[in-house]
């Protein structure tokens, strides 16, 4: 276990952790946190600036493959920062506090790339968790012809939190 709480990413994806981790454990926690973030919750996206300052958006974000995915139908600073420097970070919390008082929260930090096209479907797709499921996104007046926009697409190399996704976490360690 690492002082800062962190954990390994699945084998299959990116690892940032240099400890060693049962398979089954990391595939368990990882589980865990997709499917905290396909509840929608509020995240805060934090890129890099030019300058070096971090620059933070709130988003919408889903899990395609293993990898997070972020919309945008402009070509936004989160999307210039990214195709400039791609280290980014997403956090979010749920809202709820475990037995101890401690809010449950994750933050997910991986290596970003832009891709061309698709923004709108992601974004209604998102709408549907974000907005409730009846929501067409985008809404009027970009609904009829919206721009393919871009999708961020970042892939973990670390996760870290406190919540069913943490190792640290008493309730999950001793289970």
């Amino acid at each position: 276990m690492t002082n800062d709480a962190s954990i390994e990413i699945p084998p299959s994806m990116p690892m940032g952790s240099s400890e060693p981790q049962d398979d089954e454990a990391q595939a368990r926690r990882w589980a865990a946190a997709v499917a905290f973030i396909e509840q929608g919750p509020q995240c805060h996206y934090t890129t890099i600036n030019k300058d070096g300052r971090p620059q933070q958006s709130l988003i919408w974000v889903g899990v395609e493959n293993d990898e997070l995915v972020i919309a945008s139908l402009w070509d936004h600073l989160k999307v210039r920062n990214v195709r400039r420097d791609p280290r980014v970070s997403v956090s979010m919390s749920s809202g709820s506090r475990d037995e101890m008082g401690i809010t449950e929260y994750l933050v997910v930090e991986g290596i970003a790339r832009v891709t061309d096209g698709g923004a709108p479907e992601l974004l209604n797709k998102l709408a549907k968790i974000y907005v409730g499921p009846d929501v067409e996104w985008p809404p009027p007046p970009w609904h009829e012809d919206p721009p393919a926009g871009w999708i961020t697409r970042i892939a973990p190399v670390r996760v870290r939190g406190w919540g069913p996704w943490q190792e640290a976490n008493p309730a999950v360690s001793s289970s």
